[in-house]
């Protein structure tokens, strides 16, 4: 169970200490049921505790990072920082090195990498931006939202980026 655990947590620190702390005096079969409840809804507090990292970020560094999670997960960092550049961002290699001092973001090889934990608190903090409507979240990155948002013309001037990565062309009305 412990393997389970730790593997949930993907090795991070902090989501190991939180998940430690919430399973701390519990039976085997508790630990069985916070693990299947875990799959299925992840823990808001963990999240929470996830997001210390992120609320310390200026706000500059947090759309920086918000772009980088939702749209550049593995994405080459030569690459990432051109994009980025173009689009008015200032500093960004130093805002990649402090987002890795934070262990929000580390690179492999040449790519940028982003924990599968911190690219679901990422995830969750745009949805909590528009809880209801996707139109009016900050970055659009889901097949789904998008074309929800295109197809009712819910979008708002809260969109700030929107990616869309089709398998094959489809067509749109």
């Amino acid at each position: 169970m412990c393997k389970n655990f730790i593997y949930y947590g993907g090795g991070l620190p902090l989501a190991l200490k939180i998940l430690g702390s919430f399973l701390y005096k519990r039976s085997r079969d508790e630990w069985k049921s916070a693990l299947d409840k875990l799959k299925q809804a992840p823990d808001r507090k963990k999240f929470q505790i996830l997001k210390i990292s992120y609320d310390g970020l200026e706000e500059m560094q947090k759309k920086f990072f918000l772009d980088v999670a939702c749209f550049h997960k593995f994405d080459d960092k030569e690459e990432v920082i051109e994009i980025l550049d173009s689009c008015g961002f200032v500093g960004t290699r130093i805002v990649i090195h402090v987002l890795i001092e934070k262990s929000l973001l580390s690179i492999s090889n040449t790519c940028l990498f982003i924990h599968d934990l911190i690219q679901e608190m990422t995830w969750e903090i745009v949805h909590q931006e528009s809880f209801d409507e996707a139109g009016g979240r900050i970055r659009l990155w889901l097949h789904s939202n998008i074309v929800h948002v295109l197809t009712n013309n819910t979008g708002t001037e809260a969109i700030e980026g929107i990616v869309l990565c089709l398998r094959e062309f489809e067509a749109a009305h």
